[in-house]
């Protein structure tokens, strides 16, 4: 089965798929717009008002094991994903992302598990559970539920 996916890099070497459908918008915002929250789980870069509502960003480091030692640039990408209904509230996150690598049309059937050795962190890998190969490039393809699941299971998120 086929499945349509924004491709983008968290850093020069790790790629994510997130699926086509999950995306609401994808924003460039001033890091000045970004309010940091003190107290929360270390993922969470900030929030920011979007169309009248807070939206929690993920730091997509959290995703990897390499820990970068960056400041926030001037401006960020964002890939805000689609609202998900939690304990009757609606909640919607965005992502950092570093790069831009476009669309692509994955076949499901030729993706596989990856690595425990990978570049993802341990929770990076329970929302990224399969890898596919494009262009000699490994993309590891999130999957929402799980990741809306692991956010609010492992965070402060209550806002």
């Amino acid at each position: 089965m086929n499945q349509e996916y924004f491709n983008v890099g968290l850093s020069e070497s790790i790629y994510l798929g997130l699926p086509l459908d999950s995306i609401d918008k994808l924003i460039h915002l001033e890091s000045d717009n970004i309010c940091v929250i003190p107290g929360v789980a270390s993922f969470w870069a900030g929030v920011f008002n979007y169309r009248g509502s807070l939206v929690w960003i993920l730091d997509s480091q959290f995703l990897t094991v390499a820990s970068l030692a960056e400041t926030m640039p001037k401006k960020q990408t964002l890939l805000v994903l689609k609202p998900q209904i939690q304990e009757g509230q609606k909640k919607q996150v965005a992502l950092i992302v570093k790069k831009l690598a476009g669309i692509l049309t994955i076949d499901r059937k030729q993706c596989k598990s990856w690595s425990a050795t990978s570049a993802l962190s341990s929770l990076g890998g329970k929302i990224c559970p399969t890898v596919a190969e494009e262009e000699n490039k490994q993309i590891y393809l999130l999957d929402t539920d799980i990741l809306f699941e692991q956010i609010y299971q492992n965070s402060l998120l209550s806002v």
